[in-house]
């Protein structure tokens, strides 16, 4: 362990003297207190009106899960976090992503508070918890960065935050190889609790902020990956394919959060975000449009922009073919 203390130490030190009174770690640490503070009025809100028999729904879809802080999300009201998981409402993302159908949020986001519930009226239930939601048929898509940050703002001492960056550090100083599946939610975080108690007196230096030891792990796990982009291969070689697949996932889902949502779609094509899902909807079902209209009314850019919507983020690409305009649909599109 004294190794791997050494070089946090020294890690540490050096994101202790450049990041945390930055501009960008200001505003990071500022964002802690006021997330979490806005996370159990949510949660509260949200609670409060389930027992009134309301419907929450939208209400926890948008409030129990963290987006990216942007006009749009503000304006309806998105719970804004420092480690967003949504860049649009996670309903448009999901159902093009033909990970859930739109008569299944009412659902969807029933068990979504129920685990929310369970996990912060008995925090030892956590395990059962993560299992129960994970085998249900409303999970998926449902990780531990979308997922962990209601439980980190309601139980701050019980659940650490988990996102890509933290998993990752956590992997590589406590020498695992946990996923960021929410069935290993449990055990990375009881394993990343252990490893900030073990290293708190070396983050307890001169000029720290002042801040909780998981936020300020938290914080440092940002600056480590996103800043200073540290080179995570330099670690004992018998660890060393764990810690590749891992980064392997992380880049992945990275890819992931890189979408080209239908809210950018729909500013830059200037196209009603309702009649853009109309749109994504058809072309899920049918495989195919046709966009119809004369010559300069911006066809080939909405198809373009419709390309990227479906193949940003995932493994996809697209490809602009131009026929002759004598040609007929039938000359090109066969059956």
């Amino acid at each position: 362990m004294s190794n791997i203390q050494d070089q946090f130490t020294e890690l540490f030190l050096e994101f202790i003297d450049s990041y945390p009174y930055s501009g960008d770690g200001l505003r990071h640490i500022a964002a802690y207190d006021q997330q979490r503070q806005q996370g159990c009025r949510n949660f509260q809100a949200i609670i409060a009106a389930a027992n009134a028999r309301e419907d929450v729904t939208d209400s926890i879809l948008l409030q129990l899960l963290p987006y990216t802080d942007s006009p749009a999300n503000r304006e309806r009201g998105a719970w804004i976090h420092i480690a967003p998981a949504l860049a649009t409402d996670v309903r448009n993302k999901y159902e093009a992503s033909k990970w859930t159908k739109s008569e299944q949020w009412l659902d969807i986001a029933q068990a979504i508070l129920n685990f929310v519930c369970c996990c912060n009226d008995d925090p030892n239930t956590l395990i059962d918890a993560c299992n129960n939601f994970s085998n249900s048929p409303y999970s998926k898509g449902f990780q531990s960065g979308i997922i962990s940050p209601i439980l980190n703002a309601l139980r701050p001492d019980n659940f650490i935050l988990i996102n890509k960056k933290s998993r990752i550090v956590i992997n590589y100083f406590a020498q695992t190889s946990y996923t960021q599946q929410l069935i290993d939610y449990p055990y990375i975080n009881d394993t990343g609790i252990k490893l900030i108690k073990n290293l708190a007196p070396e983050m307890r230096q001169p000029g720290r902020p002042a801040l909780r030891d998981d936020d300020l792990f938290d914080m440092f796990s940002h600056w480590l990956v996103a800043v200073k982009k540290y080179d995570f291969t330099s670690i004992y070689t018998s660890l060393l394919n764990e810690i590749m697949t891992d980064i392997k996932l992380d880049i992945e889902e990275e890819n992931l959060q890189l979408e080209y949502t239908l809210d950018q779609c729909s500013e830059e094509t200037g196209i009603d975000q309702t009649e853009l899902l109309r749109w994504v909807n058809s072309i899920n079902r049918k495989g195919q449009i046709i966009l119809q209209g004369p010559p300069g009314t911006g066809k080939t850019f909405i198809a373009k922009k419709l390309a990227e919507h479906f193949t940003r983020g995932r493994d996809g690409f697209s490809e602009i073919i131009q026929f002759h305009p004598s040609y007929s649909y039938e000359d090109f599109i066969q059956g």
